[in-house]
């Protein structure tokens, strides 16, 4: 089979932001389907590269090989900002990859197009199958379906036009396939898991050895953040919290990793919060260096507003570690409050310090948790399990189509 995978979402240039979706590309290259990868990514002239973020875009590669899958960065012109313009980008993407597939990709023969997220990608996506002639399924990750609907009319008319054009709809959480039938009135998505490789992500024999590599004091207990700081995600709240437990147990240290989109210098706030050698930030880190930080940690705090499926909630439990977590998006559906994690609702910063404090002085509470943890991953999320049924779906897909048979060495 070959699919072309249309994804908004996709590290460039160092950035780990949609590791996720690549890691499944690769699982979906073992198991024998033929994937090439297109990741839209804005015009960006020489005169905005003073920003790091537009830099990165112009300074990316045209094509790539990333641990064997084929990766193009197709350039667009992109209107900012971007709300106001909604539409507009997404019919300039439709148009520029139109004009980029037929000339450089139709002799792959593509069976079917693989578009994430919903909009504005899979807006696209749906004008671009329909004048291919492509099947086309699409995912629903998180904020495509719980914000990017509802920044204005046009965008709630995007969504709905892609939920009914589209030929599948799939989540990666039975919360987001929730709110996707809801809107459509009846029920179209099914869910498919991202799960969380267990053989890189799993506990070592000794968590001292790795806080020995990374330099991290013994003596502490240490909290991590992993994610894009941002208000979204909570860090003012968890700023906030870690002050009312640091000032409770004074052994409690804080570690933060992730790209910085707060607009302020990070560095500066822990400093202005008079957290210098209590907290500190340490950047982003490439994928394959998480698991040692996880295994360094006694525990995961992700204080969210707004969540799809986090893969780090995945990640941590895989290593043995308990999360502490807001009841947001699909989180629930994972962590089990006093089973393998501990919930608490948005912005509740009280609640939330209260959590972390149990984890810090309740003997022997962060291993029980984090021994469930464990287990509950092993048992339910594991991606090569779940990477099976999101072939199935797409073979189903192509049989009702008529437009392939999988031969028996293709799934294995």
């Amino acid at each position: 089979m070959n699919v072309l995978v249309f994804s908004q979402y996709y590290p460039r240039n160092g950035s780990q932001s949609g590791i996720f979706i690549h890691n499944q590309n690769v699982n979906l290259i073992k198991l024998g389907i033929n994937v090439t990868v297109v990741v839209p990514t804005p015009w960006s002239p020489k005169i905005l590269w003073f920003k790091e973020k537009w830099r990165r875009f112009g300074q990316l590669p045209a094509k790539v090989y990333l641990d064997g899958v084929e990766v193009f960065y197709l350039r667009y012109p992109f209107l900012r900002p971007s709300k106001p313009f909604y539409q507009v980008n997404a019919m300039s993407l439709y148009w520029w990859a139109y004009r980029f597939i037929t000339k450089n990709l139709l002799h792959k023969n593509f069976d079917l197009i693989l578009a994430r997220p919903l909009i504005p990608t899979g807006y696209s996506a749906c004008l671009l199958s329909k004048r291919i002639n492509l099947p086309l399924v699409c995912e629903g990750t998180g904020s495509d379906v719980k914000v990017y609907p509802y920044y204005n009319r046009t965008s709630q008319k995007m969504f709905t036009m892609v939920l009914k054009n589209a030929d599948k709809i799939i989540a990666n959480a039975e919360n987001l396939a929730e709110d996707i039938n809801a809107h459509a009135g009846c029920r179209i998505c099914d869910v498919v898991y991202r799960g969380v490789n267990v053989e890189k992500f799993k506990p070592l024999n000794n968590k001292m050895d790795a806080r020995k590599f990374l330099g991290i004091d013994e003596n502490n207990r240490v909290m991590l953040f992993v994610g894009g700081l941002s208000k979204d995600k909570g860090i003012y709240d968890l700023l906030t919290a870690f002050k009312i437990t640091l000032s409770r147990f004074t052994r409690a240290r804080l570690y933060l990793i992730g790209q910085n989109f707060l607009g302020t210098d990070i560095n500066q706030l822990i400093k202005d919060e008079n957290l210098n050698g209590k907290v500190y930030y340490m950047g982003s880190k490439f994928h394959a260096e998480l698991p040692l930080w996880y295994n360094a940690c006694d525990f995961l705090v992700l204080p969210s507003y707004t969540e799809g499926m986090p893969n780090v909630v995945f990640e941590a439990m895989a290593c043995a570690k308990p999360v502490v977590v807001t009841s947001v998006g699909g989180i629930p559906e994972v962590v089990k409050h006093n089973v393998t994690g501990l919930l608490v609702e948005p912005g509740e910063v009280d609640k939330l310090a209260e959590a972390m404090l149990r984890l810090l002085t309740e003997d022997g509470l962060a291993e029980s948790l984090g021994e469930k943890a464990l287990i509950r991953v092993r048992e339910s999320f594991v991606d090569t399990d779940n990477i099976n049924r999101l072939i199935e779906l797409l073979k189903n897909l192509l049989a009702e189509k008529g437009r392939f048979l999988f031969s028996k060495a293709e799934v294995r």
